[in-house]
């Protein structure tokens, strides 16, 4: 990250913070895109799961880290012990990956109107799953 481009505060931030941020929907586009040039990868992936990230980016960030790196972190992030929050429940919400939905509506801690608009889905794995945890048959 070049310190023109790093917006103020950014760089005060330690991967852990970067990765928060990164991954936060609320967070600023300017930040969401110097995060993607951040030169730790794993800030770069978590910046990649941000559903507020445009999209031409984000799919080119997810190209670059590597699809199937960035699907095994949002699988972690969803098979993760305790409460996910609303800023990680938002960003896997917004998964392109099946698999990452399927784990998530195993999950007792996602609302039940979003496991029905899931049993809508286009991908029949993931409505087949949220249909399952309605059980609806």
């Amino acid at each position: 990250m070049s310190h023109e481009k790093v917006p103020f505060g950014l760089s005060e931030l330690g991967v852990a913070g970067r990765c928060s941020t990164g991954i936060d929907a609320s967070t600023p586009v300017a930040w969401l895109e110097a995060l993607a040039d951040d030169p730790n990868a794993e800030v770069r992936r978590w910046t990649a799961c941000n559903p507020a990230l445009p999209a031409p980016l984000r799919r080119a960030l997810t190209e670059r880290e590597g699809v199937d790196a960035v699907r095994a972190l949002q699988e972690s992030i969803a098979r993760s012990e305790g409460e996910l929050g609303p800023t990680l429940l938002t960003a896997l919400l917004a998964s392109p990956f099946a698999s990452v939905m399927e784990i998530l509506l195993e999950r007792d801690d996602v609302p039940d109107e979003l496991i029905e608009e899931a049993a809508y889905d286009d991908d029949s794995a993931v409505s087949a799953a949220a249909r399952k945890a309605l059980g609806w048959k």
